[in-house]
């Protein structure tokens, strides 16, 4: 959103630049954050539902290492065990 709004403001400048008129910044600084508004709020819903994605995978492999911690835990204290009678 940030970047949407600096770059309306460059785009109102080089306008300015070109005509010399300041009411022309304005406006054209305004209507580019506009219209480029619901791209920004799309494009950031889209990179949220893809940043939650990988935060839910990367939850699910973790918790996958867990368990698997535990098996080999739990294998190695059978193995003592059965080390132990011999």
């Amino acid at each position: 959103m940030l970047v949407l709004l600096i770059l309306s403001v460059i785009v109102g400048g080089v306008v300015y630049a070109f005509t010399g008129i300041g009411f022309l910044f304005w406006v054209v600084a305004i209507v580019f954050f506009i219209l480029g508004l619901p791209g920004a709020l799309i494009g950031g819903f889209i990179f949220d539902i893809q940043s939650r994605a990988d935060d839910r995978e990367m939850m699910r492999q973790l918790d996958e290492d867990i368990r698997m911690e535990r098996y080999l835990d739990k294998l190695d204290e059978i193995e003592d065990r059965f080390a132990d009678r011999d």
